[in-house]
């Protein structure tokens, strides 16, 4: 059990377990947000609108106190925050909040929340942390409100700022969106000549758009630039926006300033300006709420509360609003419900993202002081405690107004390893106890084919405790082809399981019919943990093809391997989009889930459950049907008769004597790397990575956010990518880029590129030591061994692990858990001492990167 303990136990760390642990809320008029500082998104999502139909928040501005106060004490108890265990928080004023909506929402915070210390900052602020900038035009829209903000070196120009009294829910009207483009042309124009030149190179799109509209802004103000400046030369306007991580932006940003130190935090100043105020529960007690505007803290930039002289707020009287879409499609519009390892997702079926998302870690009823001790509610791809999810289900539908005897029906999406009587279990629950009228059964991995858009493709689905790998041709499962194993995505990591993993994709497709094989191998579908892996990703479409060309089957028949990943889907609610898909359909389907001849799932009604009970999914009446755990499928026999064994080799920890740490090459930064895949959807493209040098081991990460705030095997474990120096065999410049140089490998050469001369030097300097000295160094590694072992009778896949680590010392009960990724070789302090020369590091990369314009702009 070393792989599902180690999930648990890791996932479990990473909430907040002390009064030191940061916790970021966003609240607009639809949803609020909350988490941990220092992760990349929320872990709680819940609607701002109460269930008994209060309005909280209004057009950028709060309107209901203490529906608020309800509702963040609603959102923290799920994460196990109370008054009796707070924790400090950092969040932002409603755009249109006053100098007195602050103070209010300041005296919430430390009189009836009870944070012992809190830290505000703004929408614009919280943007560019997230997009890693110090300069550029914000464009900051929420539900019903929005600003944009000329931020100059972190410091506002107050004359350019605009607040606009509508947001995303108004966007479908044609007229407001001109009004949006006209006022960021007029943002940029109000602002000093001098000042223009840094703010037409980046403009930060924070929130929900429509589609294309980063195009159509960035086109329109590309054309006013050349009619202001037609003698300047080109000058090029750059629109940031990435609609999977554009309506997370401010929360990261929100995550990013939480996650920093309290050194920063107390004195929040980065280039020329402020990133916000802070302030203790002391001071509160001392001074009151209006301590938040005292000088010190530069409070009347940071805030810019509305009537302090601060900004412009453009006039709605002329827009003509389209009235507001009602809270349901229909009466019997289905409502989609999705559970995994680690959370619970909710929301109406038709919809992009879902309405509610709570974790399921926390006990509902237990106390606070019990919450750590609860049993996990999903383990080895399947639920094992059933009332658990369903107190759960419980609290998700009551957020979205759906009680008992409702008229609406819920879609549920099954786990991978799914058996029978799960099965029988999730319909007696469903009908028995929360009294609906209808439900809709599928399996996970025709949820993810409707994600994707495709009929025919290789799907494999991935969460913390199982793989599951579907051939899918024509919306047909093909079942003795697929493969599911209780191999969670944490272990993708290593190269020996993702090569494991490969071979299995090659086994499912080849156990197909040949006439099959080029259209499963032009279509692999990634959605799950795995699809955040990327140098599994990057190989993927390589190894395949190579295990393809070297098998004598395919050679016989003459068919190319062409390998093509199609559909990379690694966010939460990848699978619940293809719930919701199945959901929108279910009404027209009704009885006969049925598509193209194929069933994607089960349609059962509440005469269905009088009439045969829970066993109807599996009777000849159902026209439907799903796929569970009960019978072993062809390749699964295959591979238990060929006993798999999948080894960690643990190339990817770092060996770090305690008596030769001070030796050690260390260095750490923003770097740009070229993705390994073949075609821009396997990221082939430039990224921005955070890299870390730590001895031989070269890790790279999507942010730096998280290795300030967590422990250093937990950064580790969630690295992007791993380099092993020892394996290296140059390290050279490269011209292909400014500032470039590469690592070649024996099987991959990484193209890097840094953002000047003097950064180029440094890594290539402290790489070639590095790598030198691990040359030089033949003392083994530690390793371990997981064998996956598969019995050939039902059930099939409850794996057993058993670990050939070298002994360990006992530890008492009251010490951590031995991790997986244990560091216990580097001293604390000098990490400790890393994580706290984070912020400097930053300081000094943004230093650089103003020092060459060129590949500043391509790298921000």
């Amino acid at each position: 059990m070393i792989n599902t303990v180690a999930m648990e136990e890791s996932f479990k760390q990473r909430q907040p377990e002390d009064d030191g642990a940061w916790v970021c809320i966003q609240t607009d008029a639809k949803q609020t947000m909350i988490g941990r500082c220092g992760d990349d998104e929320p872990i709680v999502t819940i609607p701002t609108q109460q269930a008994e139909g209060s309005v909280c928040v209004s057009r950028g501005c709060v309107q209901d106190w203490d529906g608020m106060r309800s509702l963040w004490s609603r959102g923290l108890a799920h994460i196990g925050i109370t008054i009796q265990h707070p924790h400090p928080i950092v969040t932002m004023p409603s755009i249109f909040s006053t100098r007195k909506n602050v103070t209010t929402l300041v005296s919430l915070l430390f009189k009836q929340i009870k944070a012992p210390s809190i830290f505000l900052t703004n929408p614009w602020i919280a943007a560019l942390m997230c997009n890693g900038v110090v300069s550029g035009v914000v464009v900051h829209v929420e539900d019903d409100a929005a600003c944009i903000a000329p931020v100059l070196r972190m410091k506002i120009l107050d004359k350019g700022l605009f607040r606009l009294p509508f947001g995303t829910r108004d966007m479908k009207n044609p007229q407001v969106l001109q009004i949006l483009i006209k006022t960021v042309l007029q943002c940029i124009v109000k602002c000093d000549e001098e000042q223009q030149p840094h703010l037409w190179k980046r403009v930060v799109l924070s929130g929900s758009f429509p589609d294309l509209f980063d195009r159509t802004l960035e086109a329109n103000l590309q054309t006013q630039l050349s009619q202001l400046y037609p003698d300047e030369g080109r000058v090029r306007v750059h629109v940031d926006y990435s609609p999977s991580d554009g309506r997370l932006c401010a929360w990261i940003g929100l995550s990013i300033i939480g996650s920093l130190s309290t050194s920063v935090h107390e004195k929040p100043v980065i280039e020329d300006g402020a990133i916000g105020t802070y302030m203790t529960h002391e001071q509160y007690l001392e001074y009151g709420a209006e301590f938040i505007f005292a000088n010190e803290h530069k409070s009347g930039s940071v805030l810019a509360p509305v009537g302090q002289g601060v900004g412009s707020i453009v006039s709605d009287v002329e827009i003509a609003r389209l009235p507001l879409e009602p809270t349901w499609d229909s009466d019997d519009q289905f409502v989609c419900i999705y559970t995994d390892a680690k959370r619970t997702l909710c929301g109406r079926c038709g919809e992009d993202d879902p309405s509610v998302c709570i974790p399921i870690h926390v006990d509902l009823n237990a106390s606070t002081s019990s919450r750590q001790q609860v049993q996990p509610v999903f383990e080895k791809g399947t639920i094992i405690e059933w009332k658990a999810a369903l107190k759960h289900w419980k609290k998700v539908l009551e957020y979205m107004n759906v009680f008992e005897n409702t008229s609406h029906g819920v879609v549920f999406c099954l786990p991978p390893l799914a058996s029978k009587n799960d099965i029988s279990q999730l319909i007696k629950l469903a009908f028995e106890e929360l009294k609906l009228p209808r439900i809709f059964l599928t399996n996970i991995w025709t949820a993810a084919l409707m994600a994707s858009g495709c009929e025919t493709g290789v799907v494999v689905c991935t969460d913390s405790t199982s793989t599951a790998i579907v051939p899918i041709v024509g919306l047909s499962v093909k079942f003795d082809a697929m493969a599911r194993i209780p191999v969670g995505d944490s272990e993708f990591y290593d190269a020996d399981v993702t090569m494991e993993i490969y071979k299995t994709i090659h086994l499912c497709i080849t156990s197909c019919a040949s006439e099959h094989w080029e259209q499963l191998w032009g279509c692999v579908i990634l959605t799950g943990g795995c699809a955040s892996q990327e140098e599994f990703i990057d190989n993927l479409e390589a190894q395949v093809r190579q295990l393809a060309l070297d098998d004598d089957r395919v050679r016989r028949t003459g068919i190319d391997a062409n390998v093509v990943v199609e559909f990379v889907a690694p966010t939460q609610t990848s699978i619940w989009v293809g719930i919701s898909i199945l959901g929108a359909l279910t009404v027209t389907l009704n009885d006969s889930p049925v598509i193209e001849g194929h069933s994607v799932g089960v349609f059962m009604d509440e005469e269905h459950y009088e009439a045969q009970g829970v066993l109807f999914p599996f009777t000849d009446d159902c026209s439907g049907e799903v796929i569970t755990s009960d019978v072993a499928t062809q390749v699964e026999k295959m591979m238990s008769q060929s006993r798999a064994t999948i080894t960690a080799s643990r190339d990817s920890l770092i060996r770090l004597p305690a008596q030769q740490h001070g030796e050690m090459e260390v260095h750490q930064g923003w770097l740009v790397k070229q993705g390994g895949g073949t075609r821009m959807l396997s990221r082939k493209n430039w990224k921005r990575r955070w890299f870390i040098l730590q001895g031989n081991q070269l890790t790279y990460h999507k942010s730096n956010l998280y290795i300030v705030s967590h422990s250093p095997a937990e950064v580790r474990q969630n690295a992007t990518g791993v380099i092993d120096l020892s394996k290296a065999t140059a390290v050279e410049p490269w011209e292909g880029k400014n500032f470039g140089f590469v690592i070649i490998m024996p099987t991959r050469t990484f193209y890097i590129h840094a953002a000047s001369t003097e950064e180029s030097s440094i890594w290539l300097r402290k790489l070639r030591k590095a790598m030198q000295a691990a040359k030089q160094d033949d003392s083994k590694r530690r390793g371990s061994t997981i064998r996956l072992e598969m019995t050939t009778t039902p059930p099939p896949f409850q794996a057993r692990y058993s670990s050939q680590s070298p002994p360990m010392t006992p530890t008492s009960p009251t010490q951590q858990p031995q991790h997986r990724f244990s560091m216990a070789d580097q001293p604390t302090a000098y990490y400790q001492q890393q994580q706290r020369s984070v912020v400097d590091d930053m300081a000094q990369q943004t230093n650089h990167r103003r020092k060459s314009a060129s590949t500043s702009t391509h790298l921000q």
